[in-house]
């Protein structure tokens, strides 16, 4: 006699049950990952912030060196005992606005000695200079060079002269300006000790389509009108730059003649981004000298 066996009730999840737990873990599943991103995003959004301010205080850092440098490799005793103003000295070039900075200045710091003495140089006269190491300068057409000391009677004297040839002991220059701190309208200077003999370099720093630029001159021919290399960009994604000129005396200038621009002891630099981050710095020459 065969005995029917029981079959026991075995408890589960309904389909209901398992699509409701299902749907409640992806509800906690994706507000967790909404959440995770929305970290994320702000975490990049900060970071990124940081890096802006970082690379925007690294250039306003640098456009102040720039401004420091103003006037580095000309003889800077010109600007304050020669009788009058001269293009070929000021430190702070024509075409210098709010938004354009052009100086004069040896970022290359090449400078040498010339111990003959004493030595005349006369306006447009070639001549040949015997110097520590002429090496160091860069031959070509419209390079010039500076050549400052003391002169006769106690007087500053300084040549501005364009550099024709180089060897390793020599320049050979021609003088285009000269200057004296006892007279004015000499064609003729003379050095009654050693002279320096330093490179004339200048930049160009101004802002353009989005970007912050640096150029250097190539030509110094005309003093007020350099050419001018390629420019190579040191910030991109800005929304502006601005230079503010100040005199000794803490008043504001505009550096639109010569006599102006001689007057320069400060100058201020801005730059803004898209974001609205300004950030500023003071920039004051080390090598100016004021009249």
């Amino acid at each position: 006699m065969v005995r029917a066996s029981g079959f026991r009730s075995q408890a589960g999840f309904s389909l209901l049950e398992l699509m409701f737990a299902m749907t409640l873990t992806l509800i906690i599943g994706a507000m967790g990952f909404q959440l995770f991103r929305q970290n994320e995003r702000v975490f990049r959004e900060q970071n990124a912030l940081a890096e802006t301010q970082q690379n925007v205080r690294a250039m306003v850092f640098q456009l102040a060196d720039e401004i420091r440098r103003a006037g580095q490799g000309v003889p800077v005793f010109a600007s304050s005992f020669d009788t009058s103003p001269s293009e070929a000295t000021v430190a702070v070039l024509s075409g210098s606005d709010a938004t354009h900075l052009r100086v004069r200045e040896g970022f290359s710091n090449i400078e040498t000695r010339a111990g003959q003495f004493p030595s005349d140089y006369s306006l447009n006269g070639t001549r040949n200079v015997t110097v520590e190491d002429g090496s160091l300068f860069p031959a070509g057409t419209g390079r010039f060079v500076y050549i400052w000391g003391s002169g006769e009677n106690g007087c500053w004297s300084w040549v501005r002269a364009e550099l024709i040839s180089v060897s390793t002991a020599a320049i050979t220059i021609v003088p285009r300006q000269i200057g004296e701190s006892c007279r004015t309208g000499a064609g003729t200077v003379r050095f009654t000790s050693e002279q320096i003999v330093a490179l004339e370099e200048c930049a160009s720093v101004y802002f353009s389509a989005g970007s912050i630029w640096r150029a250097t001159s190539t030509d110094m021919t005309s003093p007020s009108a350099p050419l001018w290399s390629a420019a190579s960009e040191l910030g991109r994604d800005l929304q502006g730059l601005s230079f503010t000129y100040y005199d000794r005396n803490g008043s504001s200038v505009t550096p639109g003649s010569l006599a102006e621009r001689e007057s320069i002891a400060r100058v201020d630099v801005t730059v803004r981004t898209p974001s609205g981050l300004s950030l500023s710095a003071r920039g004051v020459p080390r090598n100016l000298g004021i009249r």
